[in-house]
């Protein structure tokens, strides 16, 4: 009886070990879970995600020749928050949406980088440190091209064509979203596979991923954005596209959003970029093309903004008519 007795002491303490381990360990992973991927966190606001954004918009805003209108149709819908950059299997802040995260900025030497200014030596920075920090100078002032992108932050890619600004390879990627994504804007990269992750750069960039890490697919799956757009049983002629143009509608999850700094503009040309502390700029841009052997293209976008504290009280819709022409090419 008293071996009897001893085994179930025994066996009494091993569980409540087991369970006190247990419990250890599932903190542990709770703990990194909530940190989502090593992000590091603001001591007053967490990185989060809003729920949902919808609308619709259409293929051209124009009808041109009112008559006989040139049919157009969207090449590719993106949604972006400009002041998230992903790192592969990280999130951080890019206070000046300029392609680099606070992060890298707070901590460059030669050159130093500022983390609220877009463009520390006159270039827009990610592109400066894409050319290794050299030639980045420039003093004058340079006019608006399109959403987020100068005159001056081309320099280095005036070779590239006719769509300059807007998506000078024509590979259906605007240039924004190619120099803060870090991939190529003068060859049509859209199927390759950068980082040998299984998803080709255009599905990388739509899902707000980093091209370039294959780390990226370590992300909690509420910070993979996910977008859709699809042709809507409505056309123009409804008061709300032109007569004959197609008309879009989208859905979109999962946009992280990040504690940002707060952000002045430095210029006059993209005060729209500014924001306050923990606010995020998101970015909703779409290419179409007219029909035809020789295609005129359209860039249209929309800049929401999102503070983070709301996010979980969030849930956005836009109309047609809140995208804006940027430029036909």
């Amino acid at each position: 009886m008293k071996i009897r007795a001893n085994v179930s002491e025994v066996f009494l303490k091993f569980k409540k070990i087991l369970f006190t381990f247990l419990l250890l360990t599932a903190a542990l992973a709770l703990a990194q879970f909530q940190n989502c991927a090593d992000v590091k966190l603001s001591s007053v606001y967490k990185l989060t995600s809003i729920g949902n954004i919808t609308g619709k918009f259409c293929a051209t805003n124009f009808n041109n020749p009112p008559n006989a209108p040139i049919k157009y149709a969207v090449k590719n819908f993106f949604v972006t928050n400009l002041n998230a950059k992903v790192e592969g299997n990280q999130i951080k802040a890019d206070s000046d949406a300029d392609g680099l995260s606070d992060d890298f900025e707070n901590n460059s030497s030669s050159p130093t980088y500022s983390a609220t200014n877009r463009r520390t030596f006159g270039t827009l920075d990610s592109i400066c440190a894409a050319s290794g920090g050299t030639g980045c100078e420039y003093t004058g002032l340079t006019a608006a091209i399109s959403t987020g992108l100068l005159e001056s932050d081309l320099f280095g890619f005036s070779a590239a064509g006719v769509g300059l600004g807007y998506d000078a390879d024509l590979d259906g990627i605007p240039d924004l979203l190619e120099i803060l994504k870090s991939t190529d804007i003068v060859r049509d990269d859209v199927l390759n596979d950068n980082d040998l992750d299984g998803k080709n750069n255009l599905k990388e960039v739509q899902q707000a991923l980093d091209a370039n890490s294959a780390d990226d697919l370590y992300l909690p799956p509420q910070f993979q954005t996910i977008t859709r757009y699809w042709l809507s049983d409505l056309y123009g002629g409804n008061g709300v596209c032109p007569t004959g143009q197609k008309m879009y509608e989208f859905s979109v999850d999962n946009i992280p959003l990040v504690p940002t700094q707060a952000f002045t503009a430095e210029n006059v040309e993209e005060e729209y970029l500014s924001h306050s502390q923990a606010e995020n700029l998101i970015l909703l841009s779409y290419v179409s093309e007219s029909e035809g052997t020789s295609p005129q293209r359209e860039y249209y976008t929309q800049i929401i903004r999102v503070n983070i504290k709301d996010a979980s009280k969030i849930k956005i819709t836009t109309t047609p008519s809140q995208f804006n022409f940027q430029g036909q090419y």
